[in-house]
């Protein structure tokens, strides 16, 4: 019941902060540019492309823990995709419950079930790199969500 209730905490946590983010997003789209060079963020959901402006944060965690990031990226429509790595090194990253989240336009938060995130770079210009796939759920609904062919270059 705790841990439910700590997944449910945390997925409103970053609702509220996606919402934040994409008020002030000044770029991305959610249209079929998701492949486009000026595309920091892109991703298919359920097959449909998603484009967004990226950014991520960097933070120092207790001893022996690393440093951990989040990756968000936000689309014009308000929508936005947040990933916490454990890590901002090169490597693979499961992304279990609670890891990855999918805001969609309305505002409802879906939170990683299963998937991966590849860190392949962080560049010296403070650029971090990688791809994802996830697929999540509404906690509320139930509703489910795949997130796949993800791609970042999400600056600091």
């Amino acid at each position: 019941m705790y841990h439910r209730f700590s997944q449910l905490a945390t997925l409103r946590r970053w609702a509220v902060s996606a919402a934040l983010l994409g008020l002030a997003a000044c770029g991305g789209s959610s249209t079929d540019e998701a492949a486009a060079p000026d595309c920091e963020m892109g991703a298919r959901v359920n097959g449909t492309a998603w484009c967004g402006t990226a950014s991520y944060t960097q933070s120092i965690g207790a001893p022996g823990l690393g440093r951990l990031a989040t990756v968000i990226g936000t689309g014009t429509d308000q929508s936005a995709i947040i990933i916490e790595l454990p890590d901002a090194t090169p490597g693979t990253y499961p992304l279990d419950a609670g890891q990855a989240a999918y805001n969609d336009p309305a505002f409802r938060t879906f939170g990683s079930i299963a998937g991966s995130v590849t860190v392949t770079g962080l560049a010296a210009n403070g650029v971090l790199s990688g791809t994802f796939r996830f697929d999540a759920v509404d906690l509320i609904t139930n509703a489910r969500v795949n997130i796949t062919d993800g791609r970042f270059a999400a600056k600091r």
